[in-house]
């Protein structure tokens, strides 16, 4: 049997109130469950996000497939969100 793995892509930094687009890249698996690192979640397969302060938050994605012995797996990612700026 193929082995679950958990991966996503994203940018290394984003700003303040600018979503984030995440790009899983998850291997055999069937669910998706995101945590953001400021107390939001998602399902979406591939969600996009975006933070209201500035800071640097770790991303967890949690994938699953039923039909497998390695039927879980979890990746971490580090991203830093710096303060918009604003034009005049």
């Amino acid at each position: 049997m193929p082995l679950t793995v958990a991966d996503f892509t994203t940018t290394p930094t984003g700003c303040v109130d600018v979503p984030i687009q995440f790009e899983n890249t998850s291997t055999y698996s069937l669910t998706y469950e995101w945590d953001f690192g400021d107390e939001t979640t998602s399902f979406a397969e591939n969600p996009v996000h975006q933070y209201s302060e500035p800071g640097i938050y770790t991303i967890t994605l949690i994938v699953t497939h039923n039909l497998t012995c390695n039927a879980a797996d979890t990746v971490y990612q580090d991203i830093q969100i710096l303060e918009s700026v604003t034009q005049i």
